[in-house]
């Protein structure tokens, strides 16, 4: 019986190698239950909806690996460091600004944590144009008919969500400064020309999306969820509840402001104008206004609250409104902790940079809206192929993900075709330590050169079953659009399933959130000995010293110079595998034909690792997988086993 299992166990092993494609009805996706607060947008008439924000479609949630004792455990760590009161304006200049008569309360939100996140990360002051997010998102707001074709459904005059926002940063279009576009107090259609042309001056690479903390409020009582309905319904413990809000205070702290929802309806039954203090307990009120949480005070008293409308516990937050420095405590006013609203789909901008790209393939233009899951599994693999121009010279250097919980990720690229087989794909870099729900832009180890008309780019979430997705299932992304063979969802390297596949998905537009950015292959450094490929140079022979090899590569312009790490090295230094070669502002990483283990020689260690590369033990990567590559071909296989053997013998080859 044993010999028939283990002879069944093998056969099916056999047949999963061979095939490298499944049907969609192989794996189970599901979609994630919309929120409640969506469900209820989605009710008004459609004339109201555009006077009011509209709720993200699906919830992040707390970490699945988290429980109550890591929650206390995180807050006993937290309470060493958070203070029970913290105001940015402490700290950083705080600008105070004025929508006017706009919706455009959602634009100025969102540059405002972007700017104090600079400002305090960074010292630098820079001043975003609110117009420009505004119209470069609206869709038909243009004089002549004119359309933006990557408009979201939705004109000037209506509002936004924090997702827009972010979908205008992360997609290249934005910021510029305000001084590119100022603002005005109007709603008027412009010249679609206006949004074109303009300087992207900063990329943000990185932003945090916060757990929702929904209130409900009865007799006193507050009862805590995520806001999901269904089976995505999660009902949080004050401990959680705790650990959220001090996760939204460090960041605070550490990363600057976090934009937040309120609601201006009925306002004043809320707002105590003397003290500037906020509480709205109706659990119903709709979400339109959007302002910025800027500090915090634990100990901010109730008295300070409407007497017809307290809370029940101290402590609010610290926000910068947009309605000008007249409007409360010039500008800033008090929300409780307890409010319905102010802790619901937080989000703040953890990295921004300069921006390190010349351009972005993205199928994702409008961002992640809504999510999958795979029930069967605990990890999943999301790729994402891409078409490109064979004219340019370009380099991978950075992936941008959407992911929508906590996880550890693997990055797989093939430069080469649009395939997706183990075979072809090179693991390109590894995140080791949990990224949190969010975006993220990931440098790769180094540049890759792509040299085919399309591309693959897969991840591997470790520690996460769910995958971020932009749909047009979605009133402000229903101009999304999809294709067949641009998005699959896999539950291995090789066996992977388009999401056009998918009977729910078959009638609408639906891609993953995972972007490809590249710099331009200039160049600069060729060679008639060596290999060189994108910022690789490589079958650089054992034993070469530095001088050797600065004498047979061709500089085009610049001075070329060998570093180990950060110390240069002398002319009769031996080249190692990792050492790189810098020219300018290049920089190019060396690899020494069969030094596998970057040590200088070439021996038995370098022989093992290979062979556990062909067997699919231990696969080669990055720097690693071009000291392999012996001969040159861009393949590892026998015939490099066979020269490295030689290599070790000290034979010629």
């Amino acid at each position: 019986m044993k010999k028939i299992i283990f002879t069944i166990l093998f056969i099916l092993l056999i047949l999963l190698t061979w095939n490298t494609k499944i049907y969609a009805e192989d794996i189970k996706l599901e979609k994630v239950d919309y929120t409640e607060s969506y469900l209820k947008w989605l009710e008004l008439p459609e004339n109201e909806r555009k006077q009011y924000y509209q709720p993200v479609m699906t919830p992040i949630n707390l970490s699945k690996t988290e429980n109550i004792t890591t929650y206390s455990l995180f807050n006993a760590k937290l309470a060493i460091s958070l203070q029970d009161e913290f105001d940015l304006r402490d700290v950083i200049k705080v600008e105070v600004k004025n929508q006017m008569n706009t919706n455009a309360c959602w634009a100025f939100s969102a540059n405002s944590i972007l700017e104090t996140n600079l400002e305090l990360m960074e010292n630098e002051t820079l001043d975003f144009s609110e117009k420009h997010m505004n119209y470069a998102t609206a869709r038909s707001s243009f004089i002549n008919g004119e359309i933006n074709e990557i408009g979201f459904s939705r004109e000037a005059s209506d509002g936004g969500n924090p997702y827009i926002s972010m979908a205008y940063y992360t997609r290249g279009q934005g910021p510029i400064l305000e001084s590119e576009m100022p603002y005005t107090n109007d709603k008027n259609n412009i010249d679609i020309s206006e949004i074109y042309g303009k300087e992207v001056v900063k990329q943000v690479r990185s932003y945090e999306i916060f757990p929702s903390i929904v209130k409900s409020i009865e007799n006193g009582n507050i009862t805590y969820t995520n806001g999901g309905t269904g089976n995505n319904l999660i009902t949080y413990s004050e401990n959680q509840v705790q650990s959220i809000r001090n996760k939204i205070k460090e960041h605070i702290k550490q990363y600057g402001a976090v934009s937040a929802f309120t609601s201006d309806v009925n306002f004043n039954s809320y707002y105590n104008t003397s003290t500037h203090a906020y509480y709205c307990d109706d659990k119903n009120i709709s979400m339109n206004h959007q302002v910025t949480i800027i500090g915090w005070d634990d100990n901010y008293a109730i008295d300070n609250f409407n007497t017809n409308n307290r809370p029940a516990n101290p402590g609010a937050y610290i926000v910068l409104n947009s309605w000008g420095e007249s409007f409360g405590d010039n500008g800033i006013y008090y929300i409780s902790y307890d409010d319905v609203l102010v802790e619901v789909y937080p989000i703040g901008i953890r990295e921004t940079s300069d921006v390190e790209y010349d351009n972005i393939y993205q199928h994702d233009i409008y961002g992640g809206n809504s999510y999958f899951l795979i029930s069967m599994k605990n990890d999943i693999y999301g790729a994402n192929v891409f078409e490109r121009d064979v004219s340019k010279n370009e380099m991978i250097s950075q992936i941008g993900i959407l992911i929508p919980e906590e996880t550890r990720l693997e990055i797989f690229v093939n430069p080469n075709d649009g395939e997706i087989s183990e075979a072809k794909l090179e693991k390109v870099t590894q995140i080791s330590e949990k990224l949190p729900p969010g975006y993220h832009t990931i440098d790769l180890d180094m540049p890759i050169k792509l040299t085919g008309n399309k591309f693959a780019v897969v991840i591997h979430a470790l520690d996460s079953n769910k995958v971020f997705v932009e749909t047009d299932d979605d009133a402000f992304y229903k101009y999304a659009k999809s294709e067949r063979g641009e998005s699959f969802i896999g539950i291995s390297l090789d066996l992977w399933a388009d999401l056009k596949d998918y009977s729910s998905i078959k009638e609408s537009n639906t891609n993953l959130c995972i972007k490809a950015f590249t710099i331009k292959d200039e160049e600069n450094v060729t060679s008639n000995i060596y290999e060189v490929e994108g910022r690789y140079i490589y079958k650089i022979p054992s034993n070469t010293t530095v001088k050797e090899l600065l004498d047979n590569i061709n500089i085009k312009n610049g001075e070329a110079k060998i570093y180990e790490e950060e110390k240069q090295l002398s002319n009769s230094t031996k080249i190692k595998t990792g050492n790189t070669l810098e020219v300018g502002n290049d920089k190019y990483y060396l690899a020494v034909a069969g030094d596998i283990n970057k040590d200088g020689n070439v021996n038995v260690i370098d022989l093992a690792r290979l062979k556990l590369h062909l067997i699919n033990m231990n696969k080669l990567s990055g720097i690693d997988l071009k000291a392999g590559d012996i001969n040159g071909d861009r393949n590892i296989n026998i015939v490099d086993l066979s020269r490295i053997k030689l290599i070790i013998l000290n034979i010629n080859l």
